[in-house]
């Protein structure tokens, strides 16, 4: 009795030790068993959050091609460029144009420049009231500018700007109600693809898109060297800017390219059509020269309404190109505002600087 109670209790002892197996080698097989259940099943869960992941990039995607797609061929004007629309993504493709078609789209909106009674090239008119993009060796070191309009007029133009990297230039015309060129996006051309060049006055020549990496190399199926041409896609909008021809092979740049320097000559630089006063107005308290910022110029340039500091005369925190908003909380947008609101002691100047606001205090 004694016997059967000890091995009882021995045989407690060693489930006990072994996790309730009689043996160890029981138990390590259980164990093992275990740890690759274990580890399958994280594979299993890896594997699945791999899938799930990579089908939500792929849908990403897809989305992102077909956004794309549809807003390349939808185009845009120039105007909806400077206030940073984006054209809408469930717009519908637009319908390939002809030559034909192309001509009369763009004969009101293409201009014939001229520089100093003799270089002549092209322009395409970008915005309504009267800014004109041409080819940078066109009027380049120009003192006198004309652009004639597709109904003969000649009208005189000033030079808003030029960038010799890009190949292009900005003039500007005095006139309102201008037609424009719908801009499309550069970089959906593909070689062997059909563009025109036009020019005002004749009818658009037909190309061929050699390379479009770079800049836009077309093989032209007859004589084009008219320097500030647009190249124009098959639904009708503008891709690119002609740099140089020889007649047989022509050297554009790419609108998309084109388009960052442009904004820039029109909004960037202060100068330009920034000057309202023939004479700016002293500050005496301030020791600087002010013209007012009107709600047309505060819309083209994206700046706020206020007094422009033309220049310093004196050694305060203002400097040449900050734009009085307001005077100790009161808006300012003249010279007689500006002089009321100083009239108060120690008045805080709210200042706009390099694209950011600033306090500036006036002892």
């Amino acid at each position: 009795m004694q016997n059967n109670t000890e091995n009882t209790t021995e045989n407690d002892k060693k489930e006990e030790s072994y996790g309730g197996f009689q043996y160890r080698h029981n138990y390590d097989e259980y164990k093992k068993e275990l740890a690759e259940n274990r580890q399958n099943k994280r594979a299993r869960t890896v594997l699945t959050v791999i899938i799930i992941v990579s089908f939500t990039v792929l849908l990403c995607l897809v989305a992102v091609f077909v956004t794309d797609t549809i807003m390349r061929t939808k185009g845009y004007t120039f105007s909806e460029f400077l206030k940073g629309e984006i054209p809408a993504a469930s717009s519908p493709h637009k319908n390939e144009l002809d030559a034909a078609q192309i001509d009369a789209l763009y004969t009101k909106c293409t201009v014939k420049v001229t520089a100093d009674g003799g270089r002549t090239g092209s322009g395409t008119i970008l915005t309504d009231d009267g800014y004109i993009m041409t080819g940078y060796d066109t009027v380049s070191g120009a003192s006198e500018i004309t652009v004639t309009l597709s109904d003969g007029t000649q009208l005189s133009a000033s030079a808003a700007g030029s960038d010799a990297d890009s190949g292009i230039a900005l003039v500007k015309i005095k006139k309102t109600g201008l037609p424009c060129a719908e801009i499309g996006d550069s970089r959906a051309l593909e070689d062997g693809q059909t563009v025109y060049c036009k020019e005002p006055g004749t009818a658009p020549v037909q190309c061929r898109v050699i390379s479009a990496g770079g800049e836009i190399t077309v093989s032209l199926q007859g004589d084009f060297r008219s320097i500030g041409a647009p190249v124009i896609n098959k639904y009708g909008q503008t891709v690119g800017v002609v740099r140089s021809g020889d007649g047989s092979a022509v050297t554009a740049s790419h609108m998309d390219a084109v388009l960052k320097s442009v904004k820039k000559l029109i909004i960037l630089t202060p100068k330009h059509d920034i000057t309202v006063n023939p004479t700016p107005l002293f500050i005496e308290r301030l020791g600087v020269y002010i013209e007012p910022v009107t709600e047309t110029q505060a819309k083209i340039y994206k700046i706020p309404v206020g007094c422009f500091v033309t220049s310093v005369s004196g050694s305060g925190d203002l400097q040449k190109g900050d734009i009085i908003v307001s005077v100790g909380g009161r808006d300012v947008f003249d010279a007689d505002s500006l002089t009321s609101a100083l009239s108060e002691t120690d008045p805080t100047l709210k200042v706009y600087r390099n694209n950011a606001y600033t306090d500036i205090t006036i002892k």
